[in-house]
């Protein structure tokens, strides 16, 4: 598996809050708010630095009833996104 981060750990200066069907974040650098659905939400929280990638797609394909080819994508596609806006880094 080829992504943008091998082993993703949440930006530590990022506010995550749960909302009532989303988990909200709130990056201070710039002000900004951001949603993440169920599966986002998932996807943040294994953002801890020890799961790779890998682990991460399966334990959300574990969860859920989808290809993981699918699971796979939208987690890079996520992760991407995630790191473009400073909220994940890679894990040191």
């Amino acid at each position: 598996m080829i992504g943008v981060l091998n082993r993703p750990l949440r930006n530590q200066n990022v506010l995550a809050r749960p909302g009532e069907t989303a988990l909200i974040l709130l990056n201070p650098r710039n002000g900004e708010y951001y949603t993440l659905d169920e599966v986002g939400g998932q996807v943040w929280n294994l953002c801890d630095g020890a799961h790779t990638v890998a682990e991460m797609v399966a334990a959300i394909s574990a969860e859920f009833d989808a290809p993981v080819t699918e699971i796979e994508a939208d987690v890079q596609d996520l992760l991407s996104d995630l790191a473009h806006e400073q909220l994940v880094v890679e894990a040191g």
